[in-house]
């Protein structure tokens, strides 16, 4: 169909990304996420682990936020080195998280008697 467009840029109708959109982040790496600028002393930009690429033609990408635990998007970001504290709030996320479906499967387990 076309020598110079993929299967999806004819789909879709977005160009094909480039070798450096295709290799910014890849899922699972820690990079630092710039957020909203204020003109106050706020952090810039906050910890997060990559998930998946979003769809918005600006090559963002959906991100774990580690402070707040929920996903972000995000265009701007910085691959970032993955230092031992990054490690330990990933896995209080994942303690938190086991925790939480411990407590959800003991409450769907449980059996009351019901008249009738």
């Amino acid at each position: 169909m076309s020598d110079t467009l993929s299967p999806a840029a004819l789909i879709t109708e977005r160009p094909s990304p480039t070798y450096d959109e295709i290799m910014k982040v890849g899922h699972g790496d820690y990079v630092h996420a710039y957020t909203e600028t204020k003109n106050d002393m706020s952090p810039r930009a906050i910890g997060a682990i990559a998930l998946y690429p979003a769809k918005n033609g600006q090559g963002g990408w959906h991100f774990l936020s580690l402070r707040s635990r929920k996903r972000i998007l995000c265009n701007q970001l910085k691959n970032a080195v993955i230092c031992d504290k990054v490690i330990d709030r990933v896995h209080a996320l994942a303690d938190a998280e086991v925790e939480k479906a411990k407590y959800e499967a003991d409450d769907s387990m449980m059996f009351k008697w019901r008249s009738g």
